[in-house]
C-alpha cells in the first residue's frame, strides 16, 4: 500500500509531537505563523468596534496568560479631541511581565484591520504574532526589567488606541517602546514614518541581526533620506509615544503596495520564516536592552549603508569631515593650478568641454529613458518595468550601449581637446558646488554623495597609470548606486506618490553622471589611452551594431511579457461619492499607472480611457437606495433637544460622522459648560442603516444643522469593476448631505463642511 496519501497527515503529526523533554524550548518565533492563520484566516477582518475584533481580543489575552502575562484589558470607549469626540467601543489588551526594576520595555503591535474586507494577515497580525511569541520567549528567562506586551486597538482610525494608552498610564518608567507593523514578508528596517529612523534605533537593530545571524535586516539609505525631504502619509502606534517624548520606534518590513490595506493581504502574504526571523531579532533586542541601559541619543544627519548585506551607520562627523577634506583638497588642487585654469583661453576651452561633453552626456543617458519610453508605447503601461525588472535593467543597459556609442562617436569628431587638464577641471564644478551647498545648508549626508566623487578625482593625480585612474572613476559611482535599487522606485511610487516625469528624472540623472563623464574624458585624453586599439574598439561599428541587434532582441522579449502578474499586480483606487445636498453621485478611478482594460460593470460596461491614469465619471443618483433624514423633538428640561438621525444605505458603515453647527451656540451634556458652535461625533463601529440619538442644550430661539458624512471601504454603489490584466480595485465610498433641523435653512454655517 502506498504511504503518499498519508503523508500530510504525518507531517502534521511530526510539527504537532511535543518536544521532549532534553530538546530543550523551540527556538524564539516557531509559532508565529498559527497565530496569523487563526487572527488573519479563521477570525478574518477585524474591523476596530466588530464581533471579529472582540473574538481577536480574547484570542490574544488567552495567548498571554498561557505565556504567563498579567493580562489587562484597557477600554477604549469615547475619544474626545478638540472639536468633538470618537465612538471606540473597543480594547487594548496588555500584557505585563513584572521585573525587579521600575524601568519598563514596551513591545506593541495592533489587533484591527483597515476596514470590513481587509484579511489584515501582514498588516498586523504578523507583528501580533511576533509580540505573543516575543513575550513567552521573555517570560520564560530571568529578566531584571518590567515589560508590557500591549496589543492596541483602533489603529487603523488615527492610532486611537496607543494615544489612549499614554493619556491614561505613567510613561516616565517607559525607557523604550518598540511597535511591530507587516513583519511577516521581506526585508525589517526601522520604519521612516512619521519622522526619519533614529540613529540609536538603526544600531539596535542592525546590532541584533548581527548578533542572531539574521539575513534581510536592512538600513536603506533613501530610507533614512527620504522623509528629511517628504512628507510619507503613514504612521503607527510608536507616534503617540514619541509625541511625549519616549524613545520609540517602529520595526517595519518591506511589502508590495498592492497588499497594503487591500484583500490580497491575506494568510498568503506572510511567510513563516519572515516572522520566526522578525521573533529572533526583537528577542535579541529586548535582551540587549536588558544587558544595557538604552542612551537615546540621536544624530539627525547620519547616513546608513549596506555592504555585503550588513549595514554600518555614518554618523554625522564623519560625513561632515569627508565632505570638507573633498573641499579642501579641491581647494588646494585649484590653487596649484589657479594661473593655467583662471586664464581666458582655459575658461574658453573649459566652456567647450562642459557644451560637447553635456551633449555626449545626454544622448548616451538617453538610451534607458529611449528603452522605456518604447515598452510603454507598446504595452500601454506607465510603468512597464515593475513585473520583469532584471530584462527591462538589461535592455536599459543594451539601449544606453547604443546611444554611448553614439555619444563616443559625437565626442570623437568634435572633441574640444586631447589635453586631459580641461576635462578634470570642469569634473570639479558639479560636485564642489553640490558639496559647498549641501554642507551651507547643513545636510552633510547629502554632501557625502558628491565629496566621495572628488576625493576619488583627486586620489587619480598620485597614479600614473591609466587603468588605475580608470579603476578610481568608476569608484567614484558607487554612492550612487547604494542611495537607491528599483525595489526602492516603486516603493515610492506605489506608497509614496512620488512619480516625477522622466524629463525630471533625465535631468537628475545627466546632473549627477555629468562628473562621471567628464571624469572618463579625461583619463581617455592621456596618450596610452587616446592612441590605444580598446578607444578605437569601442567606437567601431562592430561594438554599435552589436548593442543594437541586443537591443532589439530584449525589447522583442520584454514586449511579449506582461508589465503586471499575480506577484506584482497594479492597484486602481475607485472612490465614489454621494452628494445629497446635490443630488449626484461621481466615481474617480485613480491609479499611479494606465487605466487600459478597466471597466466597469455597474455602468453597462463602461469602459475608460486607456490613456489617463485618473478619470471622473457621472453615475446615476441613487435616490431609491440612499436617504438622509434628520429631525429634533423636545427633551426632559427646557432647553435640552433630542436630535434623530437616520441613514439608509445600501452598506454597513466603516465610520459615520456628524457634524453639528451652530449660529446661536449649544451645549453638549457631560462635555463641559462651553458654549459651542460646533461638535462632531465620529462612530468607528460598523453600522447598517445606522440611528443616531443625540442630546444638545440650546437657547429659545436656536438653531442647529446638522452635517453627515458616511464611509465605507467596499463598492458602494455595485460599480463591479472588472480588468484584462492583475489588478487590485481598493474601493472607498462616501456618502456626505446636511440637514437644518432647528431654526430656518441656511446655505452655510461656521466651519460647515465642504
Amino acid at each position: 500500500m502506498s504511504l503518499r496519501p498519508l503523508l500530510p497527515a504525518l507531517v502534521a503529526l511530526a510539527l504537532a509531537a511535543p518536544a521532549r523533554a532534553d530538546d530543550g524550548p523551540a527556538p524564539v518565533g516557531t509559532g508565529a505563523f498559527r497565530h496569523v492563520l487563526e487572527l488573519a484566516g479563521a477570525i478574518g477582518p477585524r474591523k476596530t468596534g466588530s464581533d471579529a475584533e472582540r473574538r481577536a481580543i480574547e484570542y490574544i489575552a488567552r495567548e498571554m496568560e498561557s505565556a504567563g502575562l498579567s493580562v489587562a484589558r484597557q477600554e477604549v470607549a469615547i475619544a474626545p479631541y478638540d472639536e468633538g469626540e470618537r465612538s471606540v467601543g473597543s480594547w487594548n489588551v496588555i500584557g505585563e511581565l513584572p521585573g525587579a526594576a521600575r524601568d519598563t520595555i514596551i513591545l506593541a503591535a495592533h489587533h484591527d484591520t483597515h476596514g470590513a474586507s481587509v484579511p489584515g494577515a501582514n498588516d498586523d497580525a504578523s507583528g501580533v504574532a511576533v509580540l505573543l511569541e516575543v513575550a513567552r520567549a521573555t517570560a520564560r528567562r530571568p529578566h531584571r526589567l518590567t515589560y508590557l506586551f500591549i496589543s492596541f486597538c483602533a489603529e487603523e482610525e488615527g492610532l486611537l488606541g496607543s494615544r489612549d494608552f499614554v493619556q491614561k498610564n505613567d510613561l516616565s518608567p517607559v525607557r523604550a517602546m518598540i511597535a511591530l507593523e507587516l513583519v511577516g514578508r521581506e526585508e525589517l528596517l526601522v520604519g521612516p514614518v512619521p519622522e526619519p529612523p533614529s540613529l540609536w534605533a538603526q544600531a539596535l537593530l542592525l546590532r541584533a541581526a548581527r548578533e542572531t545571524g539574521a539575513r534581510g535586516v536592512v538600513a536603506r539609505p533613501l530610507w533614512t533620506l527620504a522623509p528629511r525631504f517628504l512628507d510619507l502619509p503613514f504612521s503607527a502606534d510608536h507616534q503617540a509615544f514619541q509625541e511625549r517624548k519616549v524613545p520609540a520606534f517602529l520595526v517595519l518590513g518591506t511589502f508590495p503596495g498592492w497588499t497594503y490595506h487591500t484583500v490580497e493581504d491575506g494568510v498568503n502574504s506572510v511567510r513563516p520564516e519572515a516572522l520566526e526571523r522578525a521573533a529572533r531579532v526583537v528577542d535579541r533586542m529586548l535582551q540587549d536592552l536588558e544587558a544595557a541601559p538604552l542612551d537615546p541619543a540621536d544624530d539627525p544627519h547620519y547616513l546608513p549603508l549596506m555592504l555585503f548585506g550588513r549595514g554600518f551607520l555614518v554618523p554625522s562627523p564623519i560625513l561632515i569631515l569627508t565632505s570638507c577634506a573633498a573641499l579642501l583638497g579641491w581647494g588646494l588642487l585649484a590653487l596649484r593650478r589657479v594661473r593655467a585654469v583662471a586664464r581666458p583661453k582655459a575658461i574658453v576651452l573649459t566652456l567647450r568641454v562642459l557644451i560637447v561633453t553635456g551633449t555626449a552626456t545626454a544622448l548616451g543617458l538617453s538610451g534607458m529613458f529611449l528603452s522605456e519610453l518604447l515598452m510603454q508605447r507598446i504595452q500601454g503601461a506607465r510603468f512597464p518595468w515593475i513585473a520583469h525588472q532584471g530584462l527591462h535593467v538589461a535592455q536599459g543597459i543594451a539601449w544606453s550601449l547604443v546611444t554611448s556609442w553614439l555619444g563616443l562617436n559625437l565626442f570623437r569628431r568634435i572633441k574640444p581637446t586631447v589635453e586631459p587638464g580641461p576635462y578634470l577641471a570642469a569634473a570639479f564644478l558639479v560636485p564642489v558646488a553640490w558639496v559647498a551647498l549641501a554642507l551651507h545648508e547643513g545636510f552633510p549626508e547629502i554632501a557625502v554623495v558628491m565629496a566621495v566623487p572628488i576625493l576619488m578625482f583627486l586620489g587619480s593625480l598620485l597614479f600614473e597609470s591609466t587603468g588605475r585612474k580608470l579603476a578610481l572613476g568608476l569608484g567614484a559611482a558607487a554612492p550612487f548606486f547604494l542611495l537607491m535599487t528599483l525595489r526602492d522606485y516603486r516603493a515610492l511610487v506605489d506608497l509614496g506618490g512620488v512619480a516625477p516625469s522622466a524629463w525630471i528624472l533625465f535631468g537628475v540623472v545627466c546632473v549627477v553622471a555629468f562628473p562621471l563623464v567628464l571624469y572618463l574624458a579625461h583619463v581617455a585624453s592621456f596618450q596610452d589611452c587616446l592612441h590605444s586599439r580598446v578607444w578605437w574598439w569601442l567606437s567601431g561599428r562592430h561594438v554599435g551594431l552589436t548593442a543594437l541587434v541586443l537591443s532589439v532582441l530584449l525589447l522583442g522579449a520584454n514586449a511579449f511579457l506582461p508589465p503586471y502578474d499575480y506577484r506584482h499586480r497594479q492597484l486602481v483606487r475607485l472612490r465614489q461619492r454621494v452628494d445629497l445636498n446635490g443630488r449626484r453621485a461621481v466615481a474617480l478611478i485613480r491609479s499611479q499607472d494606465s487605466l487600459r482594460g478597466v471597466r466597469l460593470r455597474g455602468v453597462d460596461m463602461r469602459a475608460l480611457d486607456p490613456l489617463e491614469t485618473a478619470q471622473q465619471i457621472a453615475l446615476p443618483f441613487p435616490s431609491d437606495r440612499i436617504e438622509f433624514a434628520a429631525d429634533a423633538a423636545p427633551g426632559e428640561g427646557p432647553a435640552e433637544r433630542v436630535v434623530t438621525t437616520r441613514l439608509r444605505a445600501p452598506l454597513a458603515t466603516d465610520r459615520i460622522s456628524y457634524v453639528f453647527s451652530s449660529h446661536s451656540g449649544f451645549r453638549v451634556p457631560g462635555r463641559g459648560e462651553d458654549v459651542r458652535h460646533r461638535y462632531t461625533f465620529t462612530e468607528i463601529i460598523p453600522r447598517r442603516d445606522p440611528v443616531g440619538t443625540f442630546r444638545l442644550l440650546l437657547p429659545e430661539p436656536g438653531d442647529l444643522s446638522v452635517e453627515l458624512r458616511a464611509e465605507f471601504e467596499e463598492d458602494l454603489l455595485r460599480l463591479e469593476p472588472l480588468s484584462d490584466g492583475p489588478r487590485v480595485f481598493v474601493h472607498q465610498g462616501t456618502i456626505e448631505g446636511s440637514r437644518s433641523v432647528l431654526g430656518p435653512a441656511r446655505s452655510s454655517v461656521p466651519g460647515g463642511v465642504r
